[in-house]
């Protein structure tokens, strides 16, 4: 018994050390920490304007099954799971992802994703751009006329991309159907004119963001419900005119044309309502033709055309809102007209400082009933036709055309005006600021109905006449109906130079004078 008390002991320690070297034998993974997957984005290759090929590599799972795998990817960093992805299956399998239905022309950000039991793992970013799409042209051939919206949708089904002739949108029909010209959005070249009228339930113009050229003309007129235009943003340049008319609805509101930097020939905008400036005109550099804005209700100014330096001519008629003429700024010089008529609101003429030359046209500033000076006109040197100040009641004289210097002869004469008219301007007192006219081409001067003037004293510088090819060479004066005019004696100097070719008739309140009566009249001046 004493024997087997001894022995146990020596039971209990062989059994715990039995006990510890099974224990120390146990697999390490048995009781190893789970985690997320480690992996990596693979190289973006196969780049088209909508799709990319990419994938990942898992080089350690976790510790668990990988459930889910792809790429996810977005047009903002750090794309998630929660944006756009591949599910390229399971397992720890490298794999090739296959990214579609993407934007040409854009910049995306991608990863490599894997989850486990664990969660959700992401590979290191890459970016890359889409290529632009691949231009489809698709021609028709020959002018067409759209006059329902069926008409449209179904032209517009085609996809054309040119169009080699007229495209006409005009709603004939009773009742009209046309509203949406949305469904032209892949015409890129006109080689004709693009003409939008008379379509009586059009309200808004899109569609054409993708237009770039127009080989013809630009016309939208007598659409009665346009309430704005926008679009034409990428158009570049206009062959022949653009003419937009009756926009007169609402707002008015015109967003496009920002990157139309030429006009072939005449520019118009007439009854658009709601227009406050000519901004989105902001690229426009040439215009080969007369440029006529009228009636626009709304107009307050004329910014928007500060990259214009020539013009063919301008015409401004009855913007009752019109205040300034900025936006006028960098043009030096006019080949034609310039007419400022019937602007009701207008003062001065500022806005046109670095004018130097009206070419070959008139200078013809008519019933603007607030004007009341012409600066603005202060670098003007040059008339080639005639200058015509009529109907502006408030304008007291004429300051501002203090540089219209007359010099020169013949074929060196370099600055010439043509015939004067000064007519119902009731507030005119003086002329005194056309002092240093000296030589005129042609020239007849017309004084009448401006029942303030006392005296014709800026004339007294103005002794060349110079007669056009095919003129008489005789020349004269008209002066009527000028109530206050008691001397004409700033004709003296002009008479004298040329006797025998230069006549004056009429005074005061209309009275002609007899013939012969002239000199006796010029003799009486010192």
């Amino acid at each position: 018994m004493m024997k087997f008390k001894n022995l146990l002991p020596l039971f209990f320690i062989l059994l715990f050390t039995i006990s510890c070297s099974e224990s120390e034998d146990l697999p390490t993974d048995e009781i190893e920490a789970l985690s997320l997957p480690v992996l990596t984005t693979n190289v973006i290759s196969d780049i088209s304007d909508t799709s990319a090929v990419s994938g990942g590599n898992i080089s350690d799972a976790g510790g668990a099954e990988i459930i889910s795998k792809g790429v996810c990817w977005s047009t903002s960093a750090t794309p998630t799971i929660d944006d756009l992805i591949t599910s390229d299956g399971s397992g720890v399998v490298d794999f090739i992802s296959e990214i579609e239905e993407l934007e040409p022309s854009t910049a995306y950000f991608i990863r490599a994703y894997a989850s486990n039991s664990q969660g959700t793992a992401y590979g290191n970013e890459i970016s890359f751009t889409t290529i632009e799409q691949e231009s489809v042209v698709k021609i028709f051939n020959g002018d067409i006329v759209l006059s329902s919206q069926q008409e449209v949708d179904d032209f517009g089904a085609a996809s054309y991309t040119q169009v080699i002739g007229n495209l006409t949108v005009q709603d004939t029909n009773t009742p009209s159907s046309i509203i949406n010209l949305n469904p032209l959005a892949t015409i890129v070249l006109i080689e004709g004119s693009l003409i939008i009228k008379e379509n009586l339930l059009l309200k808004d113009i899109t569609g054409f963001n993708a237009l770039e050229n127009i080989q013809g003309s630009l016309t939208i007129i007598a659409n009665d419900n346009l309430e704005s235009i926008d679009t034409f943003e990428n158009i570049m340049s206009i062959s022949e005119n653009l003419e937009i008319y009756g926009v007169n609805k609402g707002a008015g509101l015109i967003n496009g044309f920002g990157n139309l930097s030429s006009i072939g020939s005449n520019m118009t905008m007439q009854s658009v309502s709601g227009i406050e400036n000519l901004m989105f005109f902001e690229s426009l550099e040439m215009v080969n033709g007369p440029i006529f804005i009228a009636l626009m209700e709304n107009l307050e100014n004329l910014d928007g055309l500060e990259k214009l330096n020539t013009l063919f001519s301008l015409r401004l008629n009855a913007n009752n809102s019109l205040l300034s003429l900025s936006g006028l700024n960098n043009i030096t010089n006019i080949n034609g007209d310039l007419v400022i008529s019937g602007n009701r609101s207008l003062e001065n003429l500022e806005g046109l400082e670095v004018l130097t030359s009206v070419l070959n046209g008139d200078l013809n500033v008519t019933n603007n009933i607030q004007l009341k000076n012409l600066n603005g006109l202060n670098s003007l040197e040059t008339i080639g036709g005639k200058l015509k100040l009529i109907g502006n009641d408030l304008l007291e004289n004429l300051e501002g055309l203090n540089n219209l210097e007359i010099t020169g002869a013949g074929n060196d004469c370099v600055l010439c005006v043509g015939s004067i008219e000064l007519q119902s301007n009731n507030s005119l007192v003086n002329i005194d600021a056309l002092e240093n006219l000296s030589t005129a081409w042609n020239a007849y001067i017309i004084v009448e109905y401006n029942e303030n003037l006392e005296n014709l004293d800026g004339f007294q510088n103005l002794i060349n006449i110079y007669k056009a090819s095919g003129s008489s060479g005789i020349f004269g004066a008209t002066l009527s109906q000028n109530s206050k005019l008691n001397n004409v004696c700033g004709l003296k100097n002009l008479y004298d130079a040329n006797q025998g070719n230069y006549y004056l008739e009429g005074f005061g309140n209309g009275t002609i004078l007899p013939e012969g009566e002239a000199n006796t009249l010029l003799d009486m001046c010192e």
